[in-house]
Parts: structure tokens; sequence; C-alpha cells
């Protein structure tokens, strides 16, 4: 199974046609065959678990972000998409500045999902407010009222679906028929992102919670050589001023509530593990923590310079 190359239907963001990668299987997660990464010891199994305004603080910043920075249209790249669920998020969030969003998962079985343009959303799951029950506050109000305007339930038979992992009521919604289009998906690999990204084409730019496919080895110099990698591309295909936004769990190593905000310009950093390895690389390869005059946000880091 191969997806269909990307053509000019993505010229928004100067999309090169990448190289098609086969894939072996997938079921709850996808495995992936040995000669997608550098090192052998990296994590073989893709976690596809995602959902509608994940994480909202970060994607609010951003929001907040590109309004006072970038006064045209602007182009977002989600990386490590999964189902397409964080990507239509920031579409949604970012509809008054008509921003062209384009989302990559290494996994195929990810992307056709997401590109069915077919999302289920479950009974007590983190995002089941936007059509289970009442929203608790005014924020997860405001997300249900943009949910609304974007999607429509839709009742659909279909076989089991290999990525269900429970029992819950599930209701399935499609993007309503004005709004489609308004995200494109295909496979990519983080690590190949100069060959399918022009270089200075994107103001945003998102990897969240997804680090640990890459630094998954114990060994250090390994995990230093990958992120010189990963930031090197990055660093190519970001504008003046872009952002890379990293997730909660890439800050902060064992995943407690704690969001590590920004406060009077400190970095509070976890100084264990990649975590630390990761705040030096990105001061090296010319990125700062992002501030808007709200304040800052750990997650997200700004490309200083051409």
């Amino acid at each position: 199974m191969k997806i269909p190359a990307i053509n000019k239907i993505y010229n928004n963001f100067s999309i090169k046609p990448p190289a098609a990668t086969a894939f072996l299987r997938y079921n709850t997660t996808e495995i992936i065959p040995e000669d997608v990464f550098v090192v052998p010891t990296q994590r073989r199994e893709l976690n596809h678990v995602t959902y509608f305004f994940r994480n909202p603080e970060a994607f609010e910043f951003v929001k907040d972000y590109v309004q006072q920075t970038f006064p045209h249209k602007v182009n977002v790249v989600v990386g490590g998409c999964s189902f397409g669920k964080e990507a239509w998020s920031l579409k949604m969030l970012l509809k008054d500045k008509a921003a062209s969003v384009f989302g990559f998962d290494i996994g195929i079985g990810a992307i056709e999902k997401a590109q069915s343009g077919i999302f289920d959303l479950t009974e007590k799951f983190m995002d089941d407010y936007l059509c289970f029950g009442t929203p608790a506050d005014q924020e997860e109000l405001k997300y249900k009222k943009l949910f609304e305007e974007y999607f429509e339930p839709v009742s659909i038979k279909k076989p089991p679906d290999p990525f269900e992992f429970c029992r819950n009521k599930v209701k399935d919604f499609r993007v309503k028929k004005d709004k489609e289009g308004g995200c494109k998906f295909a496979q990519g690999d983080i690590l190949k992102l100069d060959e399918f990204l022009e270089p200075n084409s994107t103001h945003v730019l998102t990897f969240r919670n997804a680090l640990y496919h890459l630094t998954n080895s114990t060994n250090r110099s390994e995990k230093i050589s990958m992120l010189n990698e990963l930031c090197d591309k990055i660093k190519k295909v970001l504008v003046k001023d872009g952002v890379l936004v990293l997730g909660k769990y890439d800050i902060n190593p064992k995943g407690t509530s704690e969001d590590c905000y920004m406060a009077n310009g400190r970095q509070l950093f976890e100084q264990d593990g990649c975590k630390h390895l990761l705040y030096d690389i990105l001061v090296e390869h010319g990125f700062e923590p992002a501030f808007t005059e709200k304040g800052g946000n750990v997650s997200v880091w700004r490309k200083v310079g051409d």
C-alpha cells in the first residue's frame, strides 16, 4: 500500500515529492521496518494516541504568537500528526489567519485515516466533551463551537478499526463540505524534512510528544547526533521568527502534571536525560524560547535570524 505522492495541491508549502516508504503492518500501533531510522536501537513502534485540542495551552500560545508576529497567511506543518486531530485543531484555532495546514507522519496507516476526513470521538476520552456531555468550562465550550463549525456527525458502517482500543461509545464525524481540503496529509519522516519542505517555507512546525521515537537509545552520543540532525533540518525549513512547538512530555520527561511554563525568562527544564540535551542543542542551533505580550511557553521555540 502506498500513499500517493504529494502534488501541486500542496503548493502553499513548496513541497517536493517525498520518497515513499513501505510499511510491514499496523495494528493498535504501527511496526516500522529496520531501514527507516539510522540508529538501530531506536523505538520500532509508533504510538498513535491523539485527540482534538490536545494540551491546548501550547496551541493557544501559538495562536497569540502567530497573530502578533506574522501579518499575512501562515504555513503550519504538523510532524508526527497521527490521525490528524491536532492538525485540524490548529486549523480551527487559526481560522482567522486562513492558515494552510499540512500534516505528515511516518505511519502509513495513520495517514490513511487522516486523509479519510472521518474522525471518531470516544466517550470518556480527553476530547469527549465535543459530543458527549457538557463542556466543563468556557475554554471547552469555545472548542466545542469551533468543532461544530468544521465537523458534522455521520453514520458509517465500517469494519472494526485496527486502532480502536476500548468499547466505550464512539461517534463518527466528518469534515463539512465547505471545510474539506483545509488540512493536507501525506507520509513523511521528520528526519527527511528537507526532502519535502523547501527552505524558509514554514511559519509553525509542531512535533509534539514524539521525540521518544528518535531518542529511545540510552547512548548519549546517539541522542546528541539525532537531535543535532533534527534541529538542523527544522531550522532550515522555518522562516525567520518561525517556531518549533514541542510537547509537554518532550520537555518534562517524568510526565508529571506540571507544564514547565516560562517564568521571567528562566528555562524550567528537567536536568536529566535528553531533555537537558535538547535545551542545549536548541540554543546552539539558534533557537530561543518564544514570547508574546502575555508571556512565554516553554514548549515553543523561536528561530532567531535567517
